[in-house]
């Protein structure tokens, strides 16, 4: 199950985790409870990110079958929205512009 925010009797929360069965925060505020989510939740987007550029530097597909290229990515962009959007990403992207949208 994971972890199971409790009410405790001073009107705070603790959260309980049933992986080592044992509170792991006590005494806490929401916005506590959501620091230590952000916290664990960054550090899983992190892991995840990694995985993804280390399998496409290394030439793979991290996106199995559905994995685009630059030129398939350029390629949907022209078909879905237009020539004119196409250029505009390619030009932004390979002029070295910030992405502003």
């Amino acid at each position: 199950m994971g972890n199971q925010i409790i009410k405790q009797p001073n009107g705070l929360y603790c959260v309980f985790s049933s992986v080592v069965d044992n509170v792991i925060l006590y005494n806490a505020k929401p916005e506590d409870i959501l620091q230590m989510w952000v916290k664990d939740y960054e550090e899983d987007t992190r892991r995840h990110l990694d995985k993804i550029i280390r399998k496409l530097d290394e030439g793979g597909k991290p996106y199995y079958q559905f994995t685009k290229t630059y030129d398939d990515m350029l390629d949907c962009i022209e078909t879905v929205h237009s020539k004119k959007m196409k250029d505009k990403v390619k030009n932004s992207i390979e002029n070295g512009e910030e992405c502003d949208w």
